[in-house]
């Protein structure tokens, strides 16, 4: 092997390495989705934005930015897995949940106190 071979073979061994990268253990393709975080305002007049969309594994924070305590319920079941329930969220706090599941949830006005 020449002197001239040495760097075809070390930008091989370089690909090979980033191939393995992008696999399992098992080899099948890795996700190259990353989780995303949103953000979602609480105001006088309800949330904004009113609707987004998410993907499994991103997770909403809603901030409460009325002047009183607000809630984030879902209209699932209770017993339903991907029920969610903030509990109150008082002026200036934040609450956020991480969605394991693909779907539509939707969720209920802010509760005024």
């Amino acid at each position: 092997m020449g002197i001239r071979a040495l760097p075809l073979i070390a930008a091989l061994a370089g690909l090979v390495a980033v191939v393995l990268a992008m696999t399992n253990q098992q080899g099948a393709p890795r996700s190259t989705a990353l989780a995303a975080a949103h953000s979602v305002s609480i105001t006088d007049g309800g949330f904004s934005p009113s609707s987004i969309t998410i993907a499994a594994g991103d997770t909403v924070t809603w901030t409460n930015n009325s002047s009183s305590p607000q809630t984030v319920n879902s209209l699932l079941s209770g017993t339903d897995p991907n029920f969610f329930a903030s509990g109150f969220i008082y002026a200036g706090n934040s609450w956020s949940r991480t969605f394991v599941n693909a779907g539509t949830f939707s969720y209920k006005p802010p509760l005024q106190i």
